[in-house]
């Protein structure tokens, strides 16, 4: 859809804000669907594991299972913030909010994100504490029950194996970039499960070491420390995402420079400036550019499609017509009328 309005200045502004088609509207809130039945039963997975953990870690005086357990914690708390993100992010444009809430979605995963790196700092550091205490002290205190420890892991392997499961089936053909075909928030809590996988693996080494090698107590709070940095890593990527968005960077599925030049390569435009791109949302990106046209008509289907080829759905166009080609294509005397009126110039009006 498109609106083209006259200014006495020679000025055509138009505006694009295309909308899938209606199957293509049902697919996407199917889809919407599934993600948040997902993550609804990651939720209740993840809550009855941590319980199971956090006795269990207790039992075994292990900071391995214990760290896992406030990384279920940091999973489940993800999660509802993620349903509820997305719930919000659903609501429908208004008078003060005119593009919808669509970036609460990023809010959410910014918050998730940065809430597992502060717990990982937290267990690191208490890691540290507890290799200084071995090390120095004797760390009686800290003797770990490597059987126990073990037996929990291997449980949390395999919860977190379905869990993985649950979030992840759509991952696993879908590149970075491809911000239109999977959520935000589905994919900062995949990242928390995979980080929990990472760390059950971990754990059970360590608990099968110790089991075996009960002196070997440094092995807990050292495989603390390399999760707790493995951790720290995976955010980053969910991280840059976020604020990508929220701080209107160019999308890094879009290449800027490549889109200046397709446009200002379509025939008859000039003059390509103010070029700015940036993403409403994650599976939203939009465009505004102004540039000059001999036929502002043309050059607006022809900007269209390029921004298409983009996966850029929301453009704002404001074209001018190109003096010189007036000048040219007008009959004598009435190229002042033809600049005054682009609209006349085109021989129609886009809506």
């Amino acid at each position: 859809m498109g609106i083209d309005h006259s200014h006495g200045h020679g000025h055509a502004h138009e505006h694009s804000d295309e909308h899938h088609p209606h199957h293509e509207a049902a697919e996407d809130k199917e889809r919407r669907n599934v993600v948040l039945k997902k993550l609804q039963t990651a939720s209740l997975l993840c809550f009855t594991f941590f319980l199971v953990e956090v006795i269990g870690g207790l039992l075994a005086g292990s900071l391995a299972v214990l760290s896992d357990a406030a990384h279920l914690a940091a999973d489940l708390s993800a999660f509802l913030v993620a349903i509820i993100g997305f719930h919000i992010a659903s609501l429908p444009a208004s008078a003060s909010h005119t593009y919808g809430l669509k970036r609460t979605e990023s809010l959410a995963a910014l918050f998730s994100m940065v809430c597992l790196v502060i717990l990982s700092i937290v267990l690191a550091v208490e890691a540290t504490h507890r290799v200084w205490i071995i090390l120095y002290v004797g760390g009686e205190e800290f003797q770990v029950d490597g059987k126990l420890m073990s037996m929990i892991a291997s449980v949390g392997v395999v919860v977190n194996i379905i869990l993985a499961f649950v979030l992840g089936e759509d991952h696993a053909h879908l590149p970075l970039t491809n911000a239109n075909k999977r959520n935000v928030n589905l994919h900062a809590a995949y990242i928390h499960v995979l980080a929990d996988l990472a760390q059950s693996v971990v754990v059970l080494l360590a608990g099968v070491i110790i089991w075996y090698k009960p002196t070997w107590q440094l092995t807990d709070p050292i495989c603390t420390l390399i999760f707790s940095i493995m951790v720290c890593y995976a955010t980053v990527g969910v991280i840059r995402s976020s604020l990508s968005v929220l701080l209107e960077e160019v999308p890094p599925c879009v290449n800027y420079d490549e889109v200046f030049d397709a446009i200002s390569d379509v025939e008859g435009v000039s003059n390509v400036h103010d070029l700015h791109i940036w993403s409403i949302s994650h599976d939203k990106l939009s465009l505004s550019v102004h540039a000059s046209a001999a036929n502002i008509e043309q050059a607006y289907r022809d900007i269209k499609h390029v921004c298409h080829r983009a996966k850029i759905t929301h453009l704002t166009l404001q074209l001018q017509p190109n003096t010189e080609d007036v000048c040219v294509t007008c009959p004598d005397g009435m190229a002042h009328q033809c600049i005054r009126d682009p609209v006349k110039r085109t021989g129609s009006s886009v809506h």
